[in-house]
């Protein structure tokens, strides 16, 4: 199956996020160093067919929500993480 990966830098916000996201019922696995470098943590998300197209939406609207809030708690930005993703030139 399909594995997502949202990149969110920083091992805090991760850990943060996952918190987040545990709270409002969802569970995905986070990507942190040692198996990704250190500001490249990410939210891994499997897609099953167990899914529903409205559970999907509804997790990404989570996200939408609550990583704002994760980067304000860790003073972190999303400059930041589309720097350690070299999305930015």
């Amino acid at each position: 199956s399909p594995i997502f990966f949202i990149g969110v830098g920083k091992p805090t916000v991760g850990y943060s996020m996952v918190r987040r996201l545990m709270d409002k019922g969802f569970y995905v696995n986070l990507s942190v160093f040692p198996s990704v470098s250190y500001n490249r943590t990410g939210l891994r998300m499997p897609i099953t067919l167990h899914n529903q197209p409205e559970d999907i939406e509804r997790l990404i609207k989570t996200i939408a929500e609550e990583l704002p809030k994760s980067l304000a708690e860790q003073d972190y930005s999303m400059k930041s993480i589309f720097s350690a993703f070299k999305l930015m030139k």
